[in-house]
């Protein structure tokens, strides 16, 4: 089944966690929106005829939620939109990332504008992580600064350091109080998610990482028991 969601330059989508028929898109000029599987159109008789891998069923998508954007500024500008990434924090908050350093969190049965603003600095954001209570986010911008943010206080609340180049891709362990990121000095870094947020491991991984996924399930196999000497049993 192919989805139409009348919408082009998007930048980033995210499942929802929580129903796995939901889902958030934004981009240049496109705010947030949520997206319903189920609610889409039914296909026209002409696609129920032929549902092949070759003529696969065509639906219509309508956004369940839209946001709506900030009020304009202290020169009565309007403020563009340019979404980078996103995150879910709940099955009705959502945290967005922007090309204009902005870190904004929504709450889709409060408002359709943000419920929590925060601007991290003038360059691109790039990255986006987010703990697994939902009460810390991560971003990392185009220049290499990395960011820790309270998004219940709404502001920077620290940073990580000893980064080279920009960092492409992050995640806040779930088990553990760490980030593990990566980037285009093709280094992986592992740091502390509170206190200091000193370095804990790095390794060089001989290409510029796009994206990393990690699988906090994975346990090492154990060590096989010492062979016996000759004449022991």
């Amino acid at each position: 089944t192919v989805f139409h969601l009348g919408q082009d330059d998007l930048f980033c989508m995210e499942m929802s966690p929580f129903d796995p028929k939901v889902f958030a898109t934004g981009g240049n000029e496109r705010d947030l929106s949520v997206w319903d599987l189920r609610k889409s159109e039914p296909p026209s008789d002409a696609d129920a005829d032929a549902p092949s891998p070759e003529t696969p069923l065509h639906r219509t998508l309508q956004p369940t939620w839209k946001a709506k954007n900030v009020k304009h500024d202290n020169l009565d500008m309007r403020v563009p939109v340019w979404i980078t990434a996103l995150k879910w924090l709940s099955p009705t908050r959502i945290v967005t990332a922007s090309g204009y350093g902005q870190v904004r969190v929504y709450d889709t049965t409060k408002a359709r504008r943000p419920v929590v603003d925060v601007k991290i600095g003038d360059h691109p954001i790039r990255a986006l992580a987010v703990s697994a209570d939902g009460a810390l986010a991560v971003v990392s911008d185009t220049t290499g600064i990395v960011s820790h943010v309270d998004l219940a206080l709404g502001k920077v609340v620290g940073s990580f350091r000893g980064i080279a180049g920009a960092v492409t891709s992050l995640y806040c362990c779930a088990t553990e109080d760490k980030v593990v990121m990566v980037g285009l000095d093709r280094m992986l870094r592992i740091h502390e998610a509170a206190g200091k947020r000193r370095n804990l491991e790095k390794v060089y991984i001989k290409q510029r990482t796009q994206a990393l996924l990690v699988d906090e399930s994975h346990e090492d196999a154990p060590p096989p028991p010492p062979a016996p000497v000759d004449g022991e049993e």
